[in-house]
């Protein structure tokens, strides 16, 4: 079982460096955005795990809401304007 293990292995690289180089491939160079995007997206991760807490509590207050006293059980007087739906 070696054996043919080794020859499939060989094989390989025999093919990647003993052949003659037919054709050349063409190496795209030039995509800003998508190494910006790959690098934003990977602070954000390295952040969201080193400081955690700080991210949450800036995504909390983008979508904070000012706290509105609770009227009691009893009243139906709305302290508050009711939430628009956008």
């Amino acid at each position: 079982m070696t054996v043919v293990s080794l020859y499939y292995y060989l094989r390989i690289v025999a093919f990647m460096y003993m052949r003659d180089d037919t054709g050349c491939l063409e190496i795209r160079t030039g995509l800003p955005l998508l190494a910006g995007l790959i690098g934003t997206v990977a602070i954000l991760t390295l952040l969201s795990g080193i400081l955690p807490g700080e991210l949450l509590r800036g995504i909390l207050a983008i979508f904070h809401r000012p706290s509105c006293k609770k009227p009691p059980l009893r009243s139906r007087s709305r302290s508050c304007p009711p939430r628009a739906l956008t």
